[in-house]
Parts: structure tokens; C-alpha cells; sequence
């Protein structure tokens, strides 16, 4: 998983304690993917385990989201202060 974002690196790293609890996020993800994950019988197999896995794939997807959305903010924010600044001074 990447997470090269500084904001967003405690909420990775989080994730990521998280998702070694659960032990599914692959090591090394496979190849033409950034993040992939390895779910067996077995972590469907406690009580509780599948409603458990469920909510911290949904929590993670909304997670990525938001910082995707976030990340887009910022940069219309740091291009609208770029396009800002070469028209002031062009401006005569």
C-alpha cells in the first residue's frame, strides 16, 4: 500500500495495524495492482469474523475515498492559487 500523503499517513498506518490484525493485505501486492488482499475460509470462520472483515473493507474503501477526494481539493486549491498568482502578475 502506498501512502505517500503526510496527512494521511497516520490513517494508513492505522489501517494497515488493522489489517495485519485481520492478517489480509498482502506483503507485496499483486502484479498491476497497489493494494490486494488475501481472504481465506479461515477468516470467515470465527463468529462475528465475516461481519468483522465487512466492515473493515467497507472502512478502509471509504477511507481511500475520502483521501482521494481530499487530495483532489488540495490540488484545485494549489492550482487555483498558481492561475491566481501568473494573472496578477500579468496584470499592468
Amino acid at each position: 500500500m502506498s501512502c505517500c500523503h503526510a496527512a494521511s499517513w497516520l490513517s494508513c498506518a492505522r489501517l494497515v495495524q488493522r489489517a495485519d490484525a485481520l492478517r489480509i493485505i498482502r506483503r507485496v501486492p499483486m502484479p498491476g495492482y497497489d493494494v490486494s488482499f488475501l481472504i481465506t475460509a479461515q477468516h470467515l470462520a470465527g463468529p462475528g469474523a465475516r461481519q468483522q472483515l465487512v466492515d473493515w473493507l467497507v472502512g478502509f474503501v471509504m477511507e481511500c475515498d475520502a483521501e482521494i477526494n481530499g487530495l483532489k481539493l488540495d490540488i484545485n486549491a494549489r492550482g487555483r492559487a498558481v492561475a491566481t498568482s501568473l494573472l496578477r502578475s500579468l496584470a499592468f
